[in-house]
């Protein structure tokens, strides 16, 4: 026996458009909830790396008390960091052998060039502070004998890299002479490949074979290497700019929308309800 079907019948087409208009509108809107428009990252020359010290281990001394304890605090919180000195003047002068008089004159000029300011801070009273540098083991000392807790200086030999060993030594009743505290802090070297003609482009500017200062010793092959990783990262950040430029132009219409959504949705169901309402009168009547 042959099932009869029921015919659809008209009164129910403005219910289901409004039911789909409803759906649509509901995905809309969590749409618009759960997606934000991307903001374009950009990566920073990660030059000043304050947590770039290393302590080493000193043996132990025989001071103790309160105020030693206090020292030692102090001492903790003594901190370097380095900033970029974009225009270094460098006096370079020659012998002139030359000279009118029949005398040897000295001829300088000035030129300027990069450099780093390598910055000592936070030192307290009591302390004498001994530099080391591992290119030469040329040494300085600063002792904190006046009201300046900060000492800088300029490095401007920057082709290889530097360790800078820092040994704190007491100078006051509480700890004389004794070794409290050893650290070393490494300076970045000029990264030459950062002349690449590649380097001219916006697009490559923030990749690391453009960075002018790196953590990284010379080695000829990783320069090389630097150059095809640069560019297969600018390919990459080309590619997702144009997907996000897609999803973006999506994704900002729902976003810059999101009030007549909701207020759309708001109609949906006032007609739903509305519907339903009146198909129950209907159907009470008969």
């Amino acid at each position: 026996m042959a099932v009869k079907r029921k015919r659809f019948r008209k009164q129910y087409i403005p219910l289901v458009v409004a039911g789909l208009v409803l759906v649509l509108l509901i995905t809309a809107l969590v749409l618009t909830i759960l997606y934000q428009p991307k903001q374009e990252k950009t990566v920073l020359d990660d030059i000043y790396d304050l947590n770039n010290v290393e302590e080493r281990i000193v043996k132990s001394n025989t001071c103790s008390g309160e105020d030693y304890d206090k020292l030692m605090d102090e001492i903790s919180k003594i901190a370097v960091y380095h900033e970029i000195n974009e225009n270094y003047e460098l006096e370079e002068c020659s012998i002139v052998t030359d000279s009118p008089i029949g005398e040897n004159d000295q001829e300088c000029n000035k030129m300027s060039i990069y450099a780093l300011d390598v910055y000592l801070t936070q030192i307290p009273d009591g302390v004498k502070i001994v530099i080391t540098n591992d290119q030469d083991n040329n040494q300085m000392i600063f002792e904190k004998n006046s009201d300046i807790n900060e000492f800088m200086w300029t490095e401007t030999q920057n082709t290889f890299l530097r360790k800078l060993t820092f040994e704190v030594y007491g100078t006051s009743d509480v700890c004389k002479n004794e070794l409290l505290r050893k650290f070393e802090y490494t300076l970045p070297r000029w990264n030459d490949q950062s002349k690449n003609i590649r380097c001219f482009s916006e697009e490559y500017k923030d990749t690391e074979l453009c960075q002018r200062f790196i953590y990284e010793s010379y080695n000829t092959a990783n320069d090389r290497n630097k150059i095809a990783k640069a560019d297969k990262e600018v390919e990459k950040k080309e590619k997702e700019k144009t997907d996000n430029n897609n999803n973006n132009k999506t994704g900002n219409f729902i976003y810059d929308n999101k009030v007549i959504i909701c207020v759309a949705i708001g109609v949906a169901i006032v007609v739903v309800i509305l519907f339903c309402i009146i198909r129950r009168k209907k159907h009470d009547k008969k």
